[in-house]
């Protein structure tokens, strides 16, 4: 951060000169061409006509223990290019990971491939894809997921149950590609005015992501209890009030989403409300498990506890309404 000082020309223009060693780094001089941005907040950008706009991020890797956390790190601080190198021959173990790997993140793929390398290119250009569209599929996904997930549970459809556990790595892809368009749009500007993100939309959309993401985690954790041929006994009133919960939080879910991109503040703060009230009904519903048995107890309180989660995301997506 360099403070310099406003002058003016004889004619009323009013100029600053540029930091030496930023002009000689991207070789600007006398005569040079510069865009010049002018960005929402009032904010100046000055850009190096002759400097691409992005250049290609290449990280090299050795074969390690942890090599899948180390793909999806580089993954998601914007490596174009990734590469396994070794000095030994990559072992047959070693590559199975990688590529199992790699089907967690969206647009990573092998484009070339030795006894000692192996070569993983993000096939994605990140100005092509808008981060809104992203969101409503995370969304969507996730909503459904709730939906099947609470249906699953009490008609003891394993088959449906597995299904909403499956969907929940598509989420993650999702939510991966999301963190990973986000964090390129905060560390190149141009790129976030060409996607009409500012830095504060940044923040706000990756809090949102977040939160749809954690909204599947328990979405699939109910799919899995339902799954483990639970038989839950319940009948009459306890089936019904679960299952009208389940239809509450479902739509509670739309409303929050839907207000925190409309920035409707009336439609946020009802969906809040209306899941304070959920929760104290799950709170009185938890009265019935007492009369079941142990396993299924113990089952259906830790369904109770994420369907609790859950109404506490859509408060969070109103708050974050509340904050835009």
């Amino acid at each position: 951060m360099e403070l310099r000082k406003v002058q003016e020309t004889s004619d009323g223009t009013y100029f600053i000169t540029l930091p030496k060693r930023w002009a000689k780094r991207f070789n600007v001089y006398k005569g040079s061409l510069v865009y010049v941005h002018e960005r929402e907040n009032g904010a100046i950008m000055v850009t190096p006509y002759s400097v691409p706009e992005r250049e290609v991020k290449a990280v090299v890797l050795e074969p390690s223990p942890i090599i899948e956390r180390l793909i999806g790190g580089n993954y998601l601080l914007g490596a174009d290019v990734i590469e396994v190198r070794s000095d030994k021959v990559i072992s047959s173990e070693m590559r199975d990971r990688v590529k199992r790997i790699l089907k967690r993140f969206v647009g990573l793929e092998i484009v070339e491939e030795d006894s000692r390398k192996i070569v993983i290119q993000c096939l994605l250009e990140p100005s092509m894809l808008m981060p809104e569209k992203v969101l409503r599929r995370i969304h969507l996904i996730s909503s459904e997921m709730e939906k099947d997930a609470v249906e699953s549970l009490l008609s003891r459809d394993a088959e449906l149950a597995e299904t909403v556990v499956e969907r929940d790595e598509e989420v993650d892809r999702l939510y991966f590609l999301m963190v990973r368009l986000v964090r390129a749009a905060i560390s190149q500007p141009s790129l976030g005015e060409r996607l009409s993100l500012t830095p504060i939309e940044c923040l706000d959309y990756r809090l949102l992501a977040g939160l749809l993401e954690h909204f599947a985690d328990h979405a699939a954790s109910i799919g899995a209890i339902a799954a483990s041929s639970l038989q839950h006994g319940l009948q009459g009133e306890p089936e019904e009030t679960l299952r009208r919960i389940g239809e509450s939080i479902y739509s509670s879910y739309n409303e929050a989403f839907a207000a925190f991109l409309k920035r409707d503040l009336p439609l946020a703060e009802s969906t809040a409300k209306k899941c304070r009230g959920l929760k104290e009904e799950l709170a009185r519903f938890e009265e019935h498990l007492l009369q079941l048995g142990r396993e299924a107890r113990e089952k259906l309180t830790s369904a109770v506890i994420a369907l609790n989660s859950m109404c506490e995301i859509c408060v969070d997506i109103a708050d974050l309404t509340r904050a835009r």
